[in-house]
């Protein structure tokens, strides 16, 4: 809450003790029963107006102060209670001035008693449109569940009433009604005023009902409707209890030990703290906040987060549910078996053996039943836990082959940037590029582009190599095309340190040849003693086998290796 609602809280609270204390210790100038109803009165109209501002409230800045906002028939349904408890005010104001005369007051002794005409009428029936209106917001909160969960609450919202009415009946509530012939206060007294007690009882366990067995993902679990539906259900328990019983203090009188004035202000007192209650819910609900990321009103759907969160979420959720409620989901169970027991009892009372044996049979069966109702129940929260256990180690599992498989991926994505970008060096012209693979995946892709690589290196290798030998033989055509017959023959620069070409010279015999020639006559007149020589050395002719020189097969042939 913020600070303004803590302080508008106090306040509550505060004037709440104040009219306890005013009903614990009445004024001489009224009788007991003016003197309670002088203080329910204000306490109906504050409770009326608080839920009525409450509810009317805007709600323009609640997202900026983490406020759940209204929905349009959630507004609805809490301006329903607030018109119940406003026109519950007015129909006890009038019996309280009706009965002002009888108690001596000058001010209002002129103020004559309503005859019993059809305003009087209305104006009895008036505390009826409390209870009604509030059953009427009950179809006007929001779903609390879906598909088979609903089913289920209407099953045991069935179960619930029914076995409220044979409480009812068995407590024998239901037979001190009688219609009355007139319309006089005993209308309100003997026939209506139980029918509204029941009817706000079962009111609030249908409430209690659907709060406590809401699905997981519905709004039911924001903090702000579950608590103001909780203040509400207290309230109306509260009032509905404390009412009941003081129509029904002479039968019930073992639970009230001592004076009967003190037992009907302890009474009062309750049924004020019930009415304040109720007019309090409205205002929880509009000041109570949200979490963070949930003042919006929506509820995160199952696909808006991981499974693991979700089953994690749904089982927390749950045991906080059973943990928080733990009667409510028992509650149709334990209120049959009370229906039951009660009846039981009853027959026991009248003297009627054999129909208290039956009954007493029939009530062990249906106890029985219960048991076996409530271990199941027990067994299938047990395996409901069980198979969320099971499901988030697969979960686990799952997420850490996930967890591999993403850093594999990373790493290939990584190994496969780096292919990309050796490629793109070796495309560029840079041989020397080469991948070293850090996945085996990758490994027979990056032998082979080293390999690729390799063989491409040598390819330029092999490229420039017959490049210099192409010049070198051009360059030495073009000497010998320059030397004519007696001339010296020069051997070009680009000659020297091929092998091919220096085994060429040596083989011809012109390396001989250039070497006998001084580099300094290249200047003086050619003589025929300085002639080129012919294409084979002079020691081997030109025709026939060799005499004693260098042959051929003694020349080696091996390939050159680059």
């Amino acid at each position: 809450m913020s600070p303004l609602a803590r302080i508008g809280t106090v306040a509550v609270v505060c004037l709440g003790l104040i009219m306890m204390a005013m009903v614990l210790l009445p004024s001489p100038l009224f009788s007991l029963s003016l003197a309670t109803s002088s203080v329910t009165l204000p306490v109906l109209l504050f409770a009326g107006l608080l839920s009525l501002g409450a509810t009317l409230a805007s709600d323009r800045s609640a997202a900026e102060k983490a406020l759940l906002p209204w929905s349009g028939r959630e507004r609805v349904a809490w301006l329903c209670i607030a018109g119940g408890l406003l026109l519950g005010t007015v129909g006890l104001g009038w019996r309280w001035i009706s009965a002002v005369p009888s108690a001596g007051i000058g001010l209002l002794a002129t103020v004559p008693s309503a005859p019993a005409s059809t305003l009087q009428l209305l104006l009895q029936l008036s505390p009826l449109a409390f209870p009604l209106l509030l059953w009427l917001s009950f179809f006007l909160w929001p779903a609390a569940s879906a598909g088979r969960e609903r089913l289920l609450l209407i099953l045991d919202s069935f179960l619930v009433l029914l076995t409220s009415l044979g409480l009812a009946w068995n407590l024998g509530i239901f037979s001190s009604l009688r219609w009355p012939l007139s319309s006089g206060a005993l209308l309100w007294e003997t026939l209506l005023r139980p029918l509204v007690d029941l009817l706000l009882i079962g009111t609030a366990l249908l409430l209690w009902l659907r709060l406590g067995t809401a699905s997981t993902f519905t709004s039911y679990r924001l903090p702000p409707r579950r608590a103001s539906l909780l203040c509400l259900v207290a309230g109306l328990l509260i009032y509905a209890l404390a009412d009941l019983l003081a129509g029904h203090a002479l039968a019930w009188s073992w639970l009230w030990p001592g004076a009967p004035a003190w037992r009907d202000r302890v009474l009062a007192v309750i049924l004020n703290t019930g009415l304040l209650l109720c007019g309090l819910a409205a205002y929880l609900r509009r000041v109570v906040r949200c979490p963070p990321g949930e003042a919006g009103g929506a509820t995160p759907a199952p696909r808006d987060e991981p499974l693991r969160q979700q089953l994690s979420r749904c089982l927390v959720q749950h045991d906080r549910r059973v943990t928080a409620f733990p009667f409510v989901i028992y509650l149709p169970h334990i209120l049959l078996i009370t229906c039951f027991a009660i009846l039981t009892w009853n027959v026991w009372q009248s003297g009627q053996r054999q129909l208290f044996i039956g009954c007493l049979v029939l009530g062990l069966a249906i106890c029985l039943a219960c048991w076996r109702l409530l271990l199941t129940q027990a067994e299938n929260r047990h395996l409901a836990r069980l198979l969320f256990g099971s499901c988030q180690e697969e979960i686990q599992h799952l997420e850490a082959q996930v967890y591999t498989c993403s850093r594999r991926s990373n790493a290939l994505e990584a190994q496969l940037a780096r292919l990309r970008e050796v490629l793109a060096q070796l495309a560029a012209g840079n041989l020397a590029a080469r991948l070293e693979p850090a996945e085996d995946d990758l490994k027979p892709l990056a032998i082979s582009l080293n390999q690729l690589a390799d063989r491409e290196m040598r390819l330029e290798l092999w490229n420039q190599h017959n490049q210099l030998l192409r010049i070198a033989l051009e360059d030495l055509c073009a000497a010998l095309e320059r030397c004519p017959s007696g001339e010296p023959l020069v051997i070009p620069p680009s000659c020297e340190g091929i092998p091919q070409i220096e085994r060429l010279l040596t083989v011809t015999g012109l390396r001989q040849f250039a070497e006998q020639s001084p580099p300094s006559q290249s200047s003086l007149p050619v003589s025929s003693s300085n002639a080129l020589p012919p294409l084979f050395p002079p020691t081997l002719p030109v025709t026939g086998e060799p005499e004693g020189g260098l042959s051929p097969e003694h020349v080696s042939h091996e390939r050159p290796s680059w």
